[in-house]
């Protein structure tokens, strides 16, 4: 390992000791999502499922910006930090589940990535893009979000991904080796 990485792993460390996950960041992201009308405090009716959707990206969105601030104290090499792609695909058994629970499970679950001393960023994606060449797509499978891990090698990553809340909810992951050239 060169010296300047071992620089940087030890500014993380020592940034991530300086500044842990706050408590309150949870009851902001909820209390946001409650003020736009994506979750109400009356729970005898459930969301419809495009307002799940919406909720799950903001969630998502707050956790990303949080976990980009905290990881990238600058953006030089940010990517070359990763050696695994996690890409997160759900189809139509996959059962969105309640927007603050998931948002606490996918929390807690990066928090123990961080105590094992490895690095995890992600990003929810929207269900629909566009092509630049016509290809075949299967219609009830969507890529709808990814992470970006520091991994000592497959099999942690495929153990670290299979331990991914977003299994319990029916949705599969695709753990992809990041080529360094």
């Amino acid at each position: 390992m060169h010296q300047n990485e071992q620089q940087k792993i030890s500014s993380w460390k020592d940034f991530e000791t300086q500044h842990p996950l706050p408590d309150h960041l949870e009851g902001k992201a909820v209390q946001a999502l409650q003020q736009q009308g994506f979750i109400k405090s009356n729970r005898t009716r459930s969301l419809p499922r495009w307002g799940l959707s919406v909720a799950a990206s903001l969630i998502f969105f707050v956790l990303g910006f949080y976990v980009n601030d905290r990881l990238a104290t600058s953006t030089e090499g940010y990517l070359t930090e990763f050696n695994y792609m996690l890409l997160l695909h759900e189809d139509d058994k996959f059962i969105a589940g309640n927007p603050e629970q998931r948002f606490q499970e996918y929390a807690q679950w990066m928090g123990g990535i961080y105590e094992k001393g490895l690095k995890i960023d992600g990003q929810e994606l929207a269900k629909q893009g566009a092509n630049v060449q016509p290809i075949q797509l299967d219609k009830t499978r969507f890529t709808t979000g990814y992470f970006l891990l520091k991994a000592p090698n497959l099999k942690e990553a495929q153990s670290i991904a299979q331990s991914c809340p977003h299994v319990k909810y029916g949705g599969h992951i695709e753990v992809k080796p990041i080529l360094k050239h």
